[in-house]
């Protein structure tokens, strides 16, 4: 049976033995660990290299590099990872530029969002109110249109009833015409004799036409005879101005009515011309 040595060693003294004594268990005291040779029995065990060796031991965990963010153990056939490697430093640029991406798209949105909100071009403001002026423009000139339009065939209409109440003015007074004397025959009526212009003759037997003294035919003797065998004196005047008077009267009364008839009619025509002229148009004020 061999020969089992103890040896108390430092860290750095079991580290800078080159060949490490299977047959000796090594105490090492900052580790406070013990070693069979080069093989950790004790304490925490781990290992730290800056590779992980092709073949690992058991129970060892391998702390690969100085970052402490690559930790695996051998499991006999093959290395389990503890600790994932990271690429911090990779992984930062990257989302150091993403970030900055995102700035600057931030800082545009933030330009096209004062725009839009402004009251200038591209804000909504001005699309606003270039879209209400438009509409307006539009609505204004289709009004316009539609209100020259009506208009037109307001008025047309319009001159089509004024035209045809004129007409029937005209027929209706024509029908009433023949009732009346024309202007001819009124100035004839009025240079004709008048009750005034026939007076008693100067001479016997004669009556007196406009200072004219005219015999009066088949009066013989009756002229001479006394009053009291003829009607009193004026009785035959009188019965002319009396029927002159009512004549004249009947005529004033005819022609009255006549002309306030056609001038209700005519008026009337008028009024209801323009009533459905003024219902043809709907003005507006926009």
């Amino acid at each position: 049976m061999s020969q089992v040595k103890f040896v108390a060693a430092t860290l750095a003294g079991y580290q800078s033995l080159t060949n490490k004594d299977d047959n000796t268990i090594y105490f090492v005291e900052e580790e406070q660990r013990i070693y069979k040779g080069d093989t950790p029995y004790s304490g925490g065990v781990y290992e730290k290299v800056n590779a992980l060796p092709k073949q690992g031991k058991i129970n060892t965990l391998y702390i690969v590099g100085d970052k402490g963010d690559n930790v695996a153990y051998w499991d006999g056939t093959k290395y389990i990872t503890v600790v994932k490697p990271t690429t911090v430093a990779e992984d930062l640029s990257a989302l150091t530029k993403r970030v900055t991406t995102a700035e600057g798209n931030i800082s545009a949105a933030d330009g096209k969002l004062t725009v839009i909100q402004g009251e200038g071009e591209g804000s909504i403001k001005k699309a606003a109110a270039d879209a209400k002026a438009a509409a307006i423009a539009t609505a204004a000139a289709d009004a316009t249109t539609k209100a020259n339009a009506a208009q037109a065939a307001a008025i047309t209409e319009a001159g089509k009833k004024a035209n045809k109440a004129l007409e029937d003015a005209k027929a209706y007074s024509d029908g009433l015409a023949k009732n009346y004397a024309t202007a001819a025959q009124g100035a004839k009526a009025d240079s004709a004799v008048q009750a005034a212009d026939v007076v008693s003759g100067t001479a016997n037997g004669t009556i007196s036409v406009k200072g004219s003294d005219v015999a009066v035919k088949g009066l013989g003797s009756a002229a001479y005879q006394n009053s009291g065998a003829f009607d009193a004196s004026g009785a035959a005047a009188g019965a002319l101005t009396e029927a002159k008077a009512y004549a004249d009267t009947k005529k004033t009364e005819a022609v009255d009515a006549a002309a306030a008839d056609a001038t209700t009619k005519a008026n009337n025509a008028l009024a209801s011309a323009k009533e459905y002229a003024n219902g043809l148009m709907e003005w507006q004020t926009l």
